[in-house]
């Protein structure tokens, strides 16, 4: 049987919905489930710097600006605890590093 691979795969989800040539379906797709609308989408650098060589890589999986916001999208697989955590994290590193 062949894998089936969906929207709540890292590269599916970027390769299809985060299209930085054509963001009309991610538009669509933020502006649906957020229930917001939208003028401009402007793709952030998603890679997150470290400040200790100790300190593991990280890359967020979505990070644009709109006119009057930021929005960070983090597509997890799975609902385990740590998620929330990590996620959280990448959250405040990138509001402290903007403050």
């Amino acid at each position: 049987m062949k894998k089936f691979y969906n929207g709540c795969y890292d590269i599916i989800f970027k390769t299809v919905i985060c299209d930085e040539n054509n963001p009309h379906m991610l538009k669509t797709f933020l502006e649906h489930i957020l229930k917001i609308e939208i003028d401009e989408i402007e793709f952030l650098q998603n890679e997150l710097s470290v400040s200790d060589v100790n300190e593991r890589k990280k890359t967020v999986d979505l990070l644009v600006r709109t006119k009057d916001r930021y929005i960070h999208i983090e597509l997890n697989q799975s609902h385990k605890g740590y998620l929330h955590i990590r996620n959280f994290c990448f959250f405040t590193n990138l509001y402290s590093k903007n403050t």
